[in-house]
């Protein structure tokens, strides 16, 4: 049980460093609202994961 928990919260930095990654390539002008929510998300996503990681990890 405790390896699959870790590796969800492991999915999640994952999927939050994806999204910065990929918001940096998006190369349209107007995508500027689009590019920062992503970002947005992706930094919430990543910062929640190492967040949940280490709170698990150590405990």
């Amino acid at each position: 049980m405790r390896i699959s928990i870790i590796l969800i919260i492991l999915l999640l930095i994952v999927v939050g460093f994806l999204m910065i990654y990929n918001s940096f390539g998006m190369r349209e002008r107007d995508a500027l609202v689009a590019r920062s929510m992503i970002i947005i998300l992706g930094i919430l996503s990543l910062c929640g994961g190492i967040y949940l990681f280490v709170r698990y990890v150590s405990r």
